[in-house]
Order: C-alpha cells, then sequence, then structure tokens
C-alpha cells in the first residue's frame, strides 16, 4: 500500500466512517467481524454520509481530470 493510501485510510478511520485493516488482518475471521461491525453500528454509516456531503461538491476527480486537460491544452512553453 502506498503512503498515500495508508493516510487516507487513516483520516477516514479517525473520521468515524470506517476501519483499517493490516495485512495481517486480511483473513475471513477478521474481516467478516470488522464487516459486521461496520454495518451493525449506525455511526460509522452516519459519518461516512457526512463525510460524503462534505466530498461531493469538490467532485475531486472531474476536477483533477479538468486541470490535466487544462495544463495539456495550454499553448504556453513548458
Amino acid at each position: 500500500m502506498h503512503m498515500e493510501q495508508a493516510g487516507n485510510i487513516s483520516l477516514v478511520e479517525r473520521q468515524g466512517a470506517g476501519l483499517m485493516l493490516s495485512r495481517l488482518d486480511l483473513n475471513r475471521l477478521k474481516i467478516s467481524s470488522t464487516l459486521e461491525k461496520l454495518v451493525a453500528d449506525q455511526s460509522y454509516r452516519d459519518n461516512m454520509l457526512r463525510l460524503k456531503q462534505l466530498q461531493d461538491p469538490i467532485n475531486g476527480a472531474a476536477r483533477a481530470a479538468g486541470e490535466i486537460m487544462r495544463f495539456l491544452s495550454d499553448d504556453q512553453p513548458r
């Protein structure tokens, strides 16, 4: 896992919207119990929806693609 991915997962976990599993936790029992916890505890869903509402207006993927296209179509010398 890249450091940025670990950082993003850590942020989601700190916000109470998810849980991070280490590579050592990637077994059927741990994954199953973690999924059960996420589904059973309403606070994870509420926090995920709160983060989604914050992210939706940003539209990160479309914005990043637009910036890349603008950069590539710029006639300025690089």
